[in-house]
C-alpha cells in the first residue's frame, strides 16, 4: 500500500470506526464477536483501500459488517447444531425448537431498535452519539472520554444525562415492550 493509501485508510477509519463497531455490536450482541467483526471489516478495507472511494466508504463498511456478521451468525448456529446433534438423539426434535425461533426473532427486533436508536441519536446530536458510543459501547471511562471531548466531568455527566433522557423519552416504551416479550 502506498503512503496515500495509508492516509486514506487512516482518514476513513477515524471517520467511521464508531459506526462500524456499533453496527457490529448490533448484529452480534456480543462484545467479543463484535470486536472480531470490527477487525475483519477494517482488514478488508485495508486490503481493498485502492478500490474504496472515500465518499462511499461508510456504506461500503456497513455492508461488509452486515455480511461478515451474517456469516459469523450462520457459523455459530451451525456449530451449535453440530454440537447438539452429537449430544441428542437424532430422531428427537428439540422441545425448545420453536422457542429458539422466537428468541431469534426477538433478537432481530432488538437489533433493529438498537440501530434505529443509534442512527437517530447521531442525527439528533453527534456529540451525544460519540459520548454514548465511547462510554457504553467501547467501555471507556467517562473521565477519559470527557478529556478527549474537552469537557469537565460536570458538563460531561450533564450531557450524558440529557442524551440518556432523550433516548428514554423516544424509545423507552418500545424498549420496555421488547423486554416484556423476553419474559
Amino acid at each position: 500500500m502506498k503512503i496515500c493509501g495509508i492516509k486514506k485508510f487512516d482518514s476513513i477509519y477515524e471517520e467511521h470506526y464508531e459506526k462500524v463497531f456499533v453496527a457490529a455490536l448490533g448484529y452480534m450482541r456480543d462484545r467479543y464477536l463484535a470486536e472480531e467483526i470490527f477487525q475483519e471489516t477494517f482488514l478488508e478495507l485495508y486490503m481493498r483501500i485502492d478500490t474504496v472511494h472515500s465518499e462511499t466508504a461508510e456504506n461500503w463498511l456497513l455492508t461488509v459488517v452486515k455480511h461478515k456478521s451474517i456469516n459469523m451468525l450462520k457459523y455459530v448456529a451451525t456449530r451449535q447444531e453440530q454440537i447438539g446433534y452429537f449430544e441428542t438423539d437424532p430422531d428427537e426434535i428439540p422441545s425448545d425448537f420453536y422457542g429458539n425461533i422466537q428468541r431469534i426473532e426477538e433478537q432481530r427486533d432488538c437489533n433493529n431498535l438498537s440501530r434505529k436508536i443509534f442512527d437517530e441519536l447521531y442525527q439528533e446530536n453527534v456529540t451525544w452519539y460519540k459520548a454514548i458510543v465511547r462510554v457504553y459501547c467501547f467501555g471507556r471511562s467517562q473521565r477519559e472520554v470527557a478529556g478527549e471531548m474537552g469537557m469537565n466531568m460536570g458538563r460531561f455527566h450533564s450531557m450524558l444525562f440529557r442524551a440518556r433522557g432523550w433516548i428514554k423519552r423516544r424509545y423507552g416504551k418500545q424498549y420496555s415492550e421488547l423486554l416484556d416479550l423476553d419474559k
